[in-house]
């Protein structure tokens, strides 16, 4: 599923690898999902820069720039919303 060197991998592949599940009497609020799952592509791009540079695993990956502009700017990806 995640095989390849192309990084990272297209966002709607989140729900495929990713899933997690909270216990509690409510819904979690808006502001605390954010906190603990929000992407900045950005961020995304300089960890896979710095991988790349630094890890022999990661020698040989290419960055996907149109898989970076799928991610969000500094929100929760609905593909982890939708699995929560």
């Amino acid at each position: 599923m995640l095989e390849g060197s192309l990084m990272p991998q297209h966002v709607t592949m989140l729900s495929s690898v990713l899933a997690i599940t909270f216990i509690g009497t409510r819904l979690l609020p808006k502001n605390w999902l954010l906190r603990t799952f929000r992407v900045q592509w950005e961020a995304v791009h300089e960890a896979l820069q710095w991988l790349k540079q630094n890890n022999p695993l990661y020698h040989d990956i290419t960055i996907s720039e149109q898989c970076l502009m799928t991610l969000p700017d500094d929100e929760v990806p609905e593909e982890i919303e939708a699995v929560i």
